[in-house]
């Protein structure tokens, strides 16, 4: 299959819009079309990355170069829903929310999540507890701990596709003191 062909077929199987998929990634509804009715058949590698991630996917997967295989901790649509998956905190990044070391958040796979909500995020082999505010139109995605000794993370330009959203938190399970 090529790739504006499985971009089309996986982003409907997620029942998102182009205009969602747009705002997601960075670019314009009109670039996601021309992708997916292959006048651009061939994006930038940061492009196909960035769709990958909102999209649940591998970026080989989304390029039509193996079968898909979803990311830890996601499912395809359709399947029994997964439970829950669970982090135990290990920082105090997010203490004046009172989600403490020793805590367990509980979060679901996510493709679309709304500004100011709380995330599991993945950079760099490490993971972070945050809120999470993405701006496409400044190409800026800003992640917010409570903590303020904890530096927020500003990630610009294309700094922004090393993040890999684990999911959005839907429950905290604090720890007896």
């Amino acid at each position: 299959m090529a790739f504006g062909e499985t971009l089309k077929d996986l982003r409907r199987k997620r029942k998102m819009t182009q205009e969602m998929l747009a705002h997601m990634v960075g670019t314009s509804k009109q670039t996601i079309q021309r992708y997916e009715a292959g006048v651009i058949q061939t994006p930038p590698m940061a492009r196909v990355e960035a769709l990958a991630m909102a999209l649940g996917t591998s970026p080989a997967t989304l390029m039509g170069w193996e079968e898909e295989s979803l990311p830890r901790g996601q499912q395809k649509l359709g399947e029994p829903q997964a439970p829950r998956l669970a982090y135990d905190v290990t920082d105090g990044a997010m203490a004046r929310e009172g989600i403490l070391p020793g805590d367990t958040v509980l979060y679901e796979p996510s493709a679309h999540v709304e500004k100011g909500r709380l995330v599991l995020v993945e950079m760099k082999g490490q993971t972070y507890l945050r809120r999470w505010y993405h701006y496409p139109q400044k190409q800026a995605l800003l992640l917010l701990a409570s903590d303020p000794e904890t530096e927020p993370m500003l990630l610009l330009g294309s700094a922004r596709t090393h993040v890999h959203l684990l999911g959005v938190v839907v429950e905290v399970q604090r720890k007896l003191r």
